[in-house]
């Protein structure tokens, strides 16, 4: 089998993980070995044995730190038992307990910072997979628009041309009436190229407010889904980063009241709250169906993971509402009172 075809072994994905498992035994031995030669090292090979099976948990998972911790207890605790060390008796016992039980615990803390690292990678994969489908959905949507309508556009003014040329000497009426068309054609592809630029990068133009980038788009909006968009707009001066965020937000509950709610009129606000500001886009349409837009993954819906991954960025709270009768999403932007004076 060619080598291109086989899984990468642990040792070559995370060689330290590998090297832990390989060398905790040798090192669990030594310290007992130590601890047998030298028994007033006693207290320093408790401690580096709790680190060992702290990290090895920390590496390896709770199961096998687990096993870690046993094997510690099960080969220390007679060593200390048979040699001449400085704690004997009861209080050797207790010692050993206290020891066994700590063993245990740190087996348990070092595996809760390896699963809390391990959520994160899934949740990163997760996160990955959803920006490769949003950016596939992008491509499609704009390949989609483009041969819907540029291009089949381009293609009878193309036509039009010809037959303007054609019969121009022949009849000049004629021949204006296409240019007219041609022209006419030209002009409405020029409108949805621009409408579907500002979709595509829906963010203040530099030196542009943001309430005259959100009544821009706004405009744009609804010539691109056919609806009516309000806008009412508090003069709030807003972070560029706040503002780019909201306007991203925005976007996508039109887009989501546009195109898969059949709404025919959508709302947009920004009003001062306490310690901030709030915006809120209310649409008429039939909502989000079956799907709970709180939802921690929401198939077919990437804009709503957009739009709650978008809020966290700036600390924001997002709150989604959806009935029959329309949706309402609002989200609060906590920010500094010298940033927001409304």
């Amino acid at each position: 089998m060619s080598h291109l075809g086989r899984r990468p072994s642990i040792a070559s994905r995370e060689p330290i993980v590998a090297f832990a498992a390989i060398r905790l035994p040798i090192a669990v031995v030594a310290l007992a070995a130590v601890e047998a030669l030298a028994p007033a090292t006693y207290g320093a090979v408790r401690f580096l044995a709790l680190f060992l099976v702290a990290a090895h948990g920390r590496l390896q998972g709770l199961r096998q730190g687990m096993w870690a911790a046993a094997g510690c207890v099960a080969l220390l605790v007679p060593v200390a038992a048979l040699s001449d060390g400085p704690v004997d008796g009861p209080l050797l016992a207790l010692d050993e307990s206290v020891f066994a039980v700590c063993a245990f615990a740190s087996a348990w803390v070092g595996a809760s910072f390896h699963t809390a690292k391990t959520a994160a990678r899934l949740r990163a994969r997760d996160f990955t997979r959803r920006l490769v489908a949003a950016e596939e959905d992008v491509r499609r949507r704009v390949a989609e628009a483009i041969h819907d309508g540029p291009l089949q556009d381009l293609t009878s003014v193309d036509m039009m041309l010809r037959a303007a040329a054609a019969t121009a000497r022949a009849d000049h009426a004629r021949a204006r009436e296409l240019l007219d068309k041609a022209r006419a054609i030209t002009a409405r592809d020029v409108e949805a190229l621009r409408a579907e630029l500002i979709a595509l990068a829906p963010r203040a133009r530099e030196g542009q407010s943001f309430e005259a980038a959100m009544r821009e788009r706004a405009a744009a909006w609804s010539r691109c889904y056919g609806i009516a968009v309000e806008v009412d707009l508090a003069p709030v001066e807003l972070p560029p980063d706040v503002g780019r965020t909201l306007l991203q937000i925005a976007q996508e509950a039109v887009v989501n009241a546009g195109r898969h709610a059949g709404a025919e009129r959508v709302e947009i606000s920004l009003a001062g709250c306490e310690s901030g500001v709030e915006l809120r886009v209310r649409d008429d349409g039939h909502g989000f169906g079956t799907v709970d837009p709180h939802a921690a993954s929401a198939p077919g819906h990437i804009g709503l993971a957009s739009m709650r991954e978008r809020a966290a960025l700036i600390d924001a709270r997002l709150s989604i509402e959806s009935s029959p009768d329309g949706s309402l999403v609002s989200l609060r932007v906590p920010l500094r009172d010298a940033e927001a004076r409304g």
